[in-house]
């Protein structure tokens, strides 16, 4: 599945000021999208982590509306 995180951190390895983020993973569930996003950002403090609907998704991937 898809989710869509809105969060407060910085990209990982980053040096400077924490600001406001977005990002889109994939993963299994709500706690594994968490922990995915430290793949690319640290000191997150997640604000939000939302499942993206199924049509959007296929519209991501190409596929018919």
């Amino acid at each position: 599945m898809k989710y869509q995180a809105y969060f407060y951190g910085r990209q990982r390895g980053a040096i400077g000021i924490f600001h406001q983020c977005s990002a889109t993973v994939e993963a299994e569930s709500v706690e594994a999208a968490r922990l995915k996003l430290y793949d690319t950002h640290e000191h997150i403090s997640v604000a939000r982590i939302e499942e993206v609907p199924q049509a959007l998704r296929a519209s991501d991937e190409g596929g018919d509306r």
